[in-house]
């Protein structure tokens, strides 16, 4: 009695597992360097820096902490909508957060470039 107490317990975990894996989205932001350029084709979210000298593409959903990208010049959220959190210069007291639609690139200039990005998020 036990044993098929246990067995149907397995087993009904098992099925929420899968269950749950199943219908459970990815959001798993990548750095990819294919066909990382300007204008890229493939429409991915593209951050320049130091006037052209670094290209930094990142696709699909999801969100990325942790990031130090210097002096941006650029950013171009391609085809998804994007939340950037920054400081804009070195002496900044705190972050800002920026929200670029599709298709709506940022360029700061002006003005001198971001002084560095720190997280993104791609919608």
């Amino acid at each position: 009695m036990k044993s098929s107490a246990l067995k149907a317990a397995l087993a009904g975990a098992a099925a929420l597992a899968i269950a749950v894996s199943i219908n459970a989205p990815a959001f798993a932001i990548n750095k990819t360097s294919k066909n990382c350029i300007y204008r890229n084709p493939d429409q991915l979210l593209y951050i320049e820096n130091y006037q052209g000298t670094n290209q930094h593409c990142f696709a699909n959903a999801g969100f990325l902490n942790g990031l130090a990208i210097y002096g941006v010049n650029y950013i171009d959220p391609g085809r998804n909508r994007v939340s950037i959190w920054y400081y804009e210069t070195v002496n900044s007291p705190s972050q800002s957060r920026m929200i670029l639609e599709p298709g709506r690139p940022y360029d700061p200039y002006p003005k001198p470039p971001i002084h560095a990005i720190t997280a993104i998020e791609i919608f």
